[in-house]
């Protein structure tokens, strides 16, 4: 959804995980522009690289795809700070980019002030964030 809400492109050049036959032939070039621009690297598991097509995607993980999207182009930036009542339940991988994206106002928590990092994250809060992020970047 985000290389395709971003525009890119793929370049042609293959990706290579160590799961690559799992990925649906229709999401393989999406997934290389996405490597490509730097917004996902997959998972390392024993000094070998996994993409992992069909496992569900994290409040923190989608966090931390956004903000690469961001450190790549010029975005706006609001005074929220991201302190979350439940930053130390965030990966110590995923802390940045939370703040980042709170910052940034795409990322929000909810009414009880806590970011819930590790349920997964729902259409309905990647389409918003998506959009955001659009906003975000000036797009």
């Amino acid at each position: 959804m985000i290389v395709r809400a971003l525009g890119l492109q793929s370049t042609g050049s293959t990706v290579k995980f160590a799961d690559q036959s799992a990925i649906p032939g229709w999401a393989a070039d999406d997934v290389a522009a996405a490597v490509n621009a730097g917004i996902l690297r997959g998972y390392d598991v024993n000094g070998k690289m996994f993409f992992e097509p069909s496992e569900r995607i994290t409040r923190a993980e989608m966090s931390v795809m956004l903000a690469n999207a961001l450190k790549a182009n010029v975005h706006k930036q609001t005074d929220k700070e991201g302190n979350f009542a439940d930053l130390t339940s965030i990966p110590q991988w995923a802390q940045v980019s939370v703040k980042a994206g709170a910052a940034a106002g795409i990322l929000g928590g909810f009414e009880d002030n806590t970011f819930r990092p590790e349920i997964n994250a729902t259409r309905a809060e990647a389409a918003a964030t998506l959009y955001k992020l659009l906003e975000a970047l000036y797009l």
